[in-house]
Order: C-alpha cells, then structure tokens, then sequence
C-alpha cells in the first residue's frame, strides 16, 4: 500500500499462474517495469514516508529476470532512489526457467522528516521484463567512521599519554 506509478510509463501487476511462467518472489503478484508495452522507457513506482532525519534507512528489494522466454533474460537494472542518494541495481545474467529473483539493497541516510524511494526500471538485455517484488524500508545500522581530525586528535592524545608514562619512568 501506498506505492505510486512514476516515469509516465505504466508497469504490469502480474499475477502467479500467468502465460509468462514466472512467479512471485513471496506472495501472488509482483510488478513488471517493462508493462505491456515493453517499450525503452520503464515504469517505476514511489512512495514517500516519514524519516528522521540523520538516520541510517535500507532498502531491499527483489529484482527479477527470466521465465519462458529469451525476451525475459536479464541481466536487469532499476535506479534507486532516496535521501538525496541513488544507485543503479542489476540483477545476474541469463535467460533462468523458472525466472530469478536477486535480494538487493540500498543504503541510505534521510535529509528530512520525510523521503521519497523511488525504484525506476533502466535497462533490460531481453527487452520484456523487469520484475519487482518485496521492497521495504526498515532503519539501517550505519557503523561510524572516525573523521581524519578526530583520529589525529586521538594520535595526539596516545603520544602525550606515553610521555607522561616515560617521565613517571625517569622520575621514579
């Protein structure tokens, strides 16, 4: 829920059991970016949602490719979108029966008390399919990494620490 259509390109809500001979990644249905048009320029879908800002978000995603037909083959790629950050996912390579689904993820910081996701379809080798299933968005954790001043200040400090150690050793 919540998920709109972007790219002024339809996408196609495809159910399992479908003439394609591919199935959901989890559930009865998932999106194909290509639509029925299987045209160069792909459907995506967006949602925005609150964030705090500062914080860590992941995205992941299925991304799928293959099924009955060489024209399902992949490899894929959707542009991904969020936090004023975005990358370029590719599934792996191949023309797989049954189709494949690779997990992805896309790790992002929020800007704002809101954000935009957007997972947008790019490219296709088969030319008729780009499959989407699952996304979600949870809080990420992001690991710190020390600033290079931040660690010269900490070199600064373990060097004066041993001299006052040295001089003790002198005193004594």
């Amino acid at each position: 829920p919540g998920w709109t259509t972007v790219n002024g390109t339809q996408t196609a809500w495809i159910e399992n059991g479908n003439p394609y001979g591919i199935s959901a990644a989890n559930g009865s249905f998932f999106l194909d970016l290509t639509g029925y048009t299987d045209s160069g320029t792909y459907g995506g879908v967006a949602q925005t949602f609150p964030t705090s800002p500062g914080t860590s978000y992941v995205l992941t995603f299925d991304l799928g490719y293959g099924g009955n037909s060489g024209a399902f083959g992949g490899p894929v790629s959707v542009l991904v979108s969020a936090g004023g950050s975005s990358a370029t996912s590719t599934s792996g390579s191949g023309d797989p029966n049954p189709a494949v689904w690779d997990l992805e993820t896309f790790d992002y910081t929020a800007v704002g008390s809101s954000t935009t996701v957007t997972i947008t379809g790019s490219s296709t080798t088969g030319g008729a399919y780009i499959g989407l299933d699952n996304a979600d968005v949870e809080v990420g954790t992001a690991t710190a990494t020390p600033e290079p001043s931040s660690l010269l200040l900490l070199g600064i400090g373990l060097l004066a620490l041993v001299g006052v150690d040295l001089r003790r050793q002198r005193i004594s």
